[in-house]
């Protein structure tokens, strides 16, 4: 077993490639070095794990009923102005988003969402600060495709202006199984996964290798679920405070 990284390192990487049975990519490859290494050995069989890809084999969480399970919490608790910060360059988080607008569309279709892009050469502060400054009507909910972009929120905005954000429901697409979940200070609803599921599919893949012959995409999507703490208003309640 290598480690290597088909970026930093190319040379290294294509001389693994060309003597390895299985190449599993942790990071986010695109279609060019997937085929590339094909190329190098078209015998290799290849596994992405956590993103899709035109991989033999791609592991990654339910992206599509996670976007769908966050639009179900949120439309049940009387929500129709949403905010979700959006990520494109990140396949899984475009997938949540794309099931999220569909299934809101769906259940209310004059329901407002509104898109907080995080472009290239932006960091998260600055692509917040420029909607919370710009926007016409404040949204009763925000939806972050993954944690660590609501850690930012968290730190650089609720903790500065805690009462400016008091009545703003948080959701958010967690895994609170990495190490890096016990750093964060934030307790938001969230649909979370099991990290160690996608190693558990990524072994079982490795060591019962489909066959090669008819060389056809799989996509095994692990297990998602709500988790609720009470970050996510009821609409439907008198306000907090005014009962």
């Amino acid at each position: 077993c290598f480690a290597t990284d088909h970026r930093k390192n190319t040379r290294v990487f294509r001389n693994l490639a060309a003597e390895c049975d299985v190449a599993v990519f942790i990071s986010i490859p695109d279609e060019k070095i997937i085929e590339e290494v094909r190329k190098i050995n078209p015998e290799i069989y290849t596994i992405t794990i956590s993103t899709r890809s035109n991989a033999d084999v791609t592991i990654s969480p339910n992206n599509v009923l996670g976007g769908e399970l966050a639009a179900r919490h949120l439309h049940t608790m009387g929500h129709r102005h949403i905010a979700v910060h959006l990520s494109e360059t990140h396949p899984n988080r475009l997938d949540r988003y794309k099931a999220f607008y569909a299934e809101m569309k769906m259940l209310t279709t004059d329901c407002q969402i509104d898109i907080v892009e995080e472009k290239i050469g932006r960091n998260t502060v600055a692509a917040l600060r420029d909607y919370f400054e710009t926007a016409a009507v404040m949204p009763t909910a925000f939806f972050f495709l993954a944690g660590a972009f609501a850690e930012v929120f968290w730190k650089e905005f609720v903790n500065v202006q805690p009462e400016r954000f008091r009545d703003l429901s948080v959701i958010t697409f967690d895994r609170p199984e990495d190490w890096e979940y016990s750093m964060l200070h934030y307790n938001f609803d969230r649909i979370e996964f099991v990290s160690r599921d996608l190693l558990d599919w990524a072994e079982y893949y490795i060591t019962n290798r489909p066959m090669m012959k008819k060389r056809s995409p799989i996509h095994t999507n692990i297990n998602v679920h709500l988790v609720k703490t009470g970050s996510v208003i009821d609409l439907r309640q008198p306000p907090r405070g005014k009962e």
